[in-house]
């Protein structure tokens, strides 16, 4: 499996190999802005700096593990957000706000567990599909690295 062999990279090489990376592509974009190329071609490898960035930030983000991202960008940012807006902004919105403590509690009750685990759902499959977008582009960027990948 790609994960396997893609974390057989030491971390140290691993963060050295995507800083190369990411400076590599900047010193691209200069020359290309200096050589005065098309827009096209520009506009081709900003995007590849940007890539490069991403995988960066990645690598950061998925150092503090897998645990911390669910936590927070899943149960935190998108639980505990559509909890607020699905069962207190929507119902004022519509006219409907719970109109004794009793509703308001039965509206906790029920939708904090709910949004919270429809949260960790949603931060599961982000981090999966991160992943999986992180170790396509880390293999592609590391061809010399293929004894490790294989």
């Amino acid at each position: 499996m790609i994960a396997d062999k893609v974390d057989r990279i030491p971390t140290a090489e691993l963060s050295e190999l995507l800083e190369n990376n990411l400076e590599r592509e900047r010193k691209h974009l200069d020359d290309l802005v200096r050589s005065k190329s098309s827009w096209l071609h520009r506009y081709k490898q900003r995007s590849a700096v940007r890539r490069a960035k991403w995988l960066v930030l990645w690598s950061e983000k998925r150092a503090e593990g897998s645990g911390h991202f669910l936590w927070r960008q899943g149960i935190l940012g998108y639980g505990a957000s559509m909890f607020v807006a699905m069962q207190i902004l929507l119902p004022i919105s519509k006219g409907h706000p719970p109109l004794t403590l009793a509703d308001l509690v039965v509206n906790i009750v029920i939708g904090l567990p709910i949004w919270f685990a429809v949260g960790l759902g949603w931060g599961l499959w982000t981090w999966e599909a991160t992943e999986r977008k992180y170790r396509k582009a880390l293999a592609a960027l590391a061809p010399s690295r293929r004894d490790a990948l294989s």
